[in-house]
């Protein structure tokens, strides 16, 4: 092929041939710009669908990185070449190709910029998610308590013992208290829900306190009622977190 080629070369007169290489090397050139700003917009534009850094992309970098360095090496070997043919002083040459070198170290430069901000957010994101995990974690365990402490709460009503089931109710209540500040919770079992739960835990604990150490008559079912309540509200919002997509 490359003999052919000199053959077809070497019978050609000289204008033809200085245009014809001219031809030849003005749409290697072309060839290599689109090359680069097509590669810088795939790397640019690759994350523009979701709007979040992809895997795909920060796999896609290396190899882009490697395009755009070959294109702008061919690319100012090209431009060298061209311009000593053309006969241009070394100045001109070293000043073109080092306007091109400058310009493609920019787009590089531009695109592990891009990279390295991708893997930030991509590490934010997974350390956001993972801390998210935790919290659901924590929040079915306090949920297990809650309901244990009213297991407990109606076992020492069963025995009559005041004094403990309302050290327990008071551990519920505080429990109760830090759920509310859970949107998610709020959001499940209802504001009203909640804060009418809240007020009839209050109410059973001065009656308790009450019953206690002032020797006052409680009715232990109205007591017992609620607290089945709060086990469906607890039990509910932990199917929530295990099953509705609380914790993967």
């Amino acid at each position: 092929m490359r003999l052919r080629l000199a053959l077809q070369y070497k019978f050609l007169p000289q204008e033809t041939l200085q245009s014809r290489f001219k031809v030849d090397f003005g749409d290697f050139i072309d060839i290599c710009v689109l090359q680069i700003l097509s590669y810088a917009r795939y790397s640019t534009l690759n994350c523009s669908a979701t709007g979040k850094p992809s895997l795909q992309s920060l796999k896609n970098t290396r190899p882009t990185t490697y395009v755009l360095s070959l294109c702008g090496i061919a690319f100012c070997f090209a431009i060298a070449f061209k311009l000593v043919r053309e006969g241009k002083s070394t100045a001109e040459v070293i000043s073109a190709v080092g306007s091109v070198a400058s310009f493609v170290g920019l787009l590089i430069a531009l695109l592990q910029i891009r990279s390295v901000k991708e893997i930030s957010e991509a590490t934010q994101a997974a350390v956001t998610e993972t801390k998210a995990q935790l919290i659901g974690n924590i929040s079915i365990s306090d949920l297990s308590k809650a309901v244990k402490l009213i297991e407990q709460v109606q076992t020492y009503l069963g025995y009559n013992k005041f004094d403990l089931a309302y050290l327990r109710m008071l551990d519920l209540r505080i429990l109760l208290i830090q759920f509310g500040g859970n949107p998610r919770f709020l959001g499940t079992t209802g504001r009203t829900k909640y804060e009418g739960l809240l007020q009839n835990i209050g109410i059973h604990v001065i009656n308790l306190f009450d019953a206690a150490f002032r020797a006052k008559i409680i009715r232990i079912a109205v007591v017992n009622q609620t607290l089945e309540n709060a086990v469906g509200i607890l039990v509910a919002f932990e199917n929530e977190l295990k099953f509705g997509g609380g914790i993967k």
